[in-house]
């Protein structure tokens, strides 16, 4: 799946996207696909190169993550893709639950984020 996560990194690359949000949605779209959830997978990389070459997400976000509490924040996406800022929430969520015990980080000012099974799956991991 190598090769095919680098086809979806490197299209995204020549939309205009920065390699770590490109990384990140080449990652939930091919897992998505793997899975058989073709609907949220492969399939949609043409859209998401038209979205970016239209203005409607930034290629380049600066994400930022605010800790508003013991086991709480929220990860701004700063317009980008949700895919990437969700893989940041996911990180932020698994380190403070493992010091809280409990976690809940949302994420705001972001587009859609794909299957959302990807991001549990990685932090049940």
């Amino acid at each position: 799946m190598g090769r095919v996560r680098g086809f979806v990194v490197g299209a995204l690359g020549a939309a205009g996207t920065d390699e770590d949000p490109a990384r990140s949605v080449a990652e939930a779209l091919t897992e998505t696909s793997l899975r058989g959830i073709d609907s949220h997978g492969i399939r949609l990389l043409m859209h998401y190169c038209m979205v970016v070459q239209r203005g409607r997400i930034n290629p380049r976000p600066r994400l930022s993550f605010v800790k508003s509490g013991p086991g709480t924040g929220f990860v701004d996406g700063d317009n980008g893709f949700g895919h990437h800022a969700s893989s940041l929430q996911s990180s932020k969520a698994v380190t403070l639950a493992r010091e809280a015990g409990i976690a809940a980080v949302s994420v705001i000012h972001s587009s859609h984020f794909g299957a959302a099974g990807c991001y549990v799956l990685r932090a049940a991991a």
